[in-house]
């Protein structure tokens, strides 16, 4: 029991050290692929009417 919590504790604590190191990226993928499916809706909706 004490040592799943602890498993538990040290499993947020990789996942913070990751994001730290890939969170710029991730973030900047995503918003990247979400400004580029904005764009092809807006010109499919207005283009291609």
């Amino acid at each position: 029991m004490q040592r799943r919590k602890v498993d538990r504790a040290q499993r947020m604590r990789v996942r913070r050290i990751w994001w730290e190191r890939n969170g710029a990226f991730v973030r900047g993928a995503f918003a990247g692929s979400a400004i580029t499916a904005l764009a092809a809706w807006v010109i499919e909706a207005w283009v291609l009417k």
